[in-house]
């Protein structure tokens, strides 16, 4: 070989040597041609997904009608007068479903422009609306005349097309993130002479006419939406965001990691064997001033920490539910619970129907042949009824809720470790979602107590295949069966199948010895489906038809006509109940930044060891649960996303072990470059550092501001202001207490009632003269007192 052929020869070793070493030898090249990677895969599915999120509309207008089509269908309506121009009004930027602080324009109308107003030039504020790109919800987009003309943009957004002649004319837009109602106005000269309205919440779009003075006359509507695209694009579009900002949490603890590498390295020279000099010597002088039992639940009893974190959350709970619930009921729902509770604690399944159902109907009861109970199945009232005889029946679910977080613990610790257990039980602990509706009087929290233990001891059963665990598995199912079946049969299906699949082989191998206790769990689950026929045969006179049925037939799980009380239900608008769950899921579960609330969770996919079965196992019931609750045709935000409760123990696991992930990884890569000494140490602390500064946006912001909202809570929405504590303090003897108010007999009055209707007080629906005296010809022995409530919510007494 030739002197020239030699060197060059070398050049291409070296240069194929120099290209595998930095590509894909050298860790930190390959982790950022992985992260640019990812990086570049997100950006480009985040825009494709927002662009599928716009909804199409078209407007065809002649001088006497117009015809809108969106969503696949057409709307004609007629018009009294001929519009000269069309106005697509830009949402209010600070109008959202649902906000920074959890409050709603959707459900509970909770809202407070004036306080969102006051906050909306803060920097977190600002943060977290950049962060939701606010500014693309239910934004109009491509606003044209046929002609390919467009209209005015104004200084909000909104959009002006002005219409030439009295002829025909046509209009296109996109609607982009259908979201809060998005209006278009036809204007008649200088006057609104028409309104269009795009409701995704409600289910509707309407078109009607307008008086100069704002009346509406000639509505048309149809049912919104039917075409699901738009509605899976948003759902996936928030979960690809999630994505990105987990990315993104990754790329920052890097950062902060090599910045607390840099310090270390130029604190005063130190070396890292004299770091660790210093980090022993610290321990032991902290070891001196601790003592020796604390010291051992903070470094080895993972139980009693976690036994010390779940007590302080109990007194948390309870004392919400004391304090600021004033021991009572403020949802429509618990109303109900706790009704049915005091008919079960007086010895009955139901009590007699008053004469006048009109004065003391509450929510969600049944009347049929003279008998009077909720529409609920029965556990949860089961168990208040249990408070009522104590004389507590504030105490039960608060009770229920920290059991239940004890049993998450048992659940980490049979999945992971004591420390990511500990981790999960805390992150539960200071979880708004969980303190809130834990101290409320919903089936929810049982739920969740069932949900546990019966994984708790299927888990149980599957490593030491021991039979009572089994036993216990079937009797917490149908726990959870007597409280909420949907979630019974998709956590029992999913739970059951994924453990024993996995168990396959061993569960093929002792068949033989397990068979007494499959009979066992088998007459257990049987003998609970049993009890739920029988409950519903004693109450509605048919095994098969629920109080729920019998209370709204259309009240059932699936889609398609006669379905809700919208009418029907549609894949399209399960996908708006699965948006609306997740949005407010980020806001309400951890009171973090909105994104951040759920990108943790990917993070604990980063690293694979004997947890990762686990991981899926969590992953694969929250996907599940989440998912079957786009089957149902309504949302029932209150308190956060309830129907989501459930998923409580895998969202705080996976979150809890997608911190110690990002440890781990971190640890990895600080190893590959070869810093071994500090790796550990740097890793831990610039994981923590993120936690801490999560954490830090609740306990600073979002707690504090709930504590605020809750203050002397009543349920009513923010129109409404009322001083429950008046109703709560106020018994006279022999007495009725009235109001005209449906809202204050619902939310407040209605479930201080004794079911039988004889107590010392008793609380009535009085809307018109004639009710009262009619009250006082049925009860000629009680005093009548109306309730008078002042703009600024006292409350006096006045004697009828």
């Amino acid at each position: 070989m030739q002197r020239s052929d030699v060197g060059e020869h070398r050049r291409e070793v070296v240069g194929k040597s120099l290209v595998s070493r930095l590509v894909i030898d050298r860790p930190p090249v390959r982790l950022a041609v992985y992260l640019i990677a990812a990086l570049a895969l997100l950006l480009l599915a985040q825009n494709a997904l927002l662009a599928l999120t716009a909804e199409p509309l078209r407007l065809a207008l002649t001088p006497k009608s117009g015809t809108l089509s969106i969503d696949g269908q057409q709307l004609a309506f007629p018009l009294s007068e001929t519009p000269t121009a069309i106005y697509f009004a830009a949402p209010d930027p600070l109008t959202r479903e649902f906000q920074i602080d959890g409050t709603d324009s959707a459900n509970n109308f909770s809202l407070d422009p004036d306080y969102l107003a006051h906050i909306a030039a803060t920097p977190y504020y600002r943060f977290q609306t950049w962060m939701r790109d606010s500014s693309s919800y239910s934004a109009w987009r491509d606003v044209r005349l046929s002609n390919g003309s467009s209209g005015s943009t104004q200084s909000d957004g909104s959009v002006l097309i002005t219409l030439a002649g009295a002829g025909a004319s046509s209009v296109s837009a996109t609607l982009l993130r259908p979201e809060t109602p998005s209006h278009v106005y036809l204007r008649c000269g200088g006057d609104t002479c028409g309104e269009i309205v795009v409701n995704r919440n409600d289910r509707y779009v309407l078109a009607r006419d307008l008086t100069p003075t704002g009346a509406a006359f000639n509505e048309q509507r149809m049912y919104f939406p039917e075409s699901a695209r738009p509605f899976v694009a948003e759902v996936l579009y928030l979960l690809v965001e999630v994505a990105l900002w987990s990315l993104g949490l990754l790329i920052l603890a890097l950062a902060l990691q090599g910045f607390l590498a840099l310090c270390a390295s130029l604190a005063k020279g130190v070396s890292v064997s004299s770091w660790r000099r210093l980090d022993t010597e610290f321990r032991r002088r902290l070891a001196r001033r601790i003592p020796g039992w604390l010291q051992r639940v903070m470094y080895d009893r993972w139980d009693g920490l976690a036994l010390v974190t779940v007590l302080a959350s109990f007194a948390y709970v309870l004392w919400v539910a004391v304090v600021e619930y004033q021991g009572q009921p403020h949802i429509l729902d618990a109303s109900a619970y706790l009704f049915q509770a005091k008919i079960f604690a007086s010895g009955r399944l139901s009590a007699s129907a008053p004469g006048d159902l009109n004065a003391f109907q509450g929510p969600f009861m049944v009347v049929k042949g003279g008998r009077w109970f909720a529409q609920y199945p029965p556990m949860t009232s089961l168990l208040l009824a249990v408070g009522i005889v104590l004389h507590a029946p504030w105490l039960v679910e608060p009770l229920l809720g920290t059991l239940a977080l004890w049993g998450i613990f048992r659940l980490g610790r049979y999945f992971y470790s004591g420390w990511v257990a500990w981790l999960a039980v805390l992150l539960g602990a200071l979880s708004p979602f969980y303190t809130y509706l834990a101290a409320s009087y919903m089936s929810h929290t049982v739920a969740l107590f069932f949900s546990v233990y019966f994984l708790l001891s299927l888990v149980r059963f599957t490593r030491e295949w021991r039979w009572y665990d089994l036993a216990l598995a079937a009797l917490f199912a149908v726990g959870l069966l007597l409280t909420r079946e949907l979630s019974a049969v998709v956590i029992g299906v999913a739970a059951t199948a994924y453990l024993f699949g996995s168990q396959w082989r061993t569960l093929r191998e002792r068949i033989v010895s397990l068979w007494p206790a499959g009979v066992v769990a088998g007459a257990i689950i049987f003998g609970g489906l049993a009890l739920y026929l029988l409950y519903n045969l004693l109450q509605t006179g048919g095994a098969l038809v629920s109080p729920r049925t019998l209370f709204f037939p259309g009240d059932r799980y699936g889609f398609g006509q006669g379905i809700g009380f919208y009418g029907q239900h549609t894949f399209a608008a399960g996908m708006v109940i699965l948006d609306q769950l997740l949005t407010i899921l980020m806001i309400d579960l951890y009171g973090w930044p909105f994104y951040l609330t759920l990108a943790l969770l990917p993070l604990s996919f980063l690293r694979r060891d004997a947890g990762t079965r686990w991981d899926i196992f969590c992953a694969l019931l929250l996907v599940l649960l989440c998912g079957a609750q786009a089957g149902y045709f309504y949302h029932g935000i209150y308190l956060g996303p309830r129907y989501l409760f459930e998923t409580l123990p895998f969202l705080l696991l996976l979150t809890a072990r997608g911190i110690t992930g990002l440890a781990a990884t971190l640890t990895g890569i600080m190893r590959a470059l070869g810093q071994k000494g500090m790796s550990r140490r740097l890793a831990v602390a610039a994981s923590g550092l993120l936690l801490a500064g999560l954490l830090a946006c609740n306990l600073f912001y979002y707690s504090p501001r709930q504590a605020h909202l809750y203050q002397d809570y009543t349920g009513l929405p923010a129109t409404i202001t009322v001083d429950a504590r008046a109703f709560y303090g106020f018994h006279p003897q022999n007495a009725i207490v009235l109001t005209n108010n449906w809202y204050i007999y619902n939310y407040i009055l209605w479930p201080l009632n004794d079911p039988t209707l004889r107590g010392a007080t008793v609380y009535a629906y009085a809307p018109v003269p004639d009710a009262v005296q009619r009250l006082h010809r049925e009860y000629p022995g009680r005093v009548l007192y109306m309730a008078q409530v002042a703009p600024d919510g006292a409350v006096t007494f006045l004697r009828v």
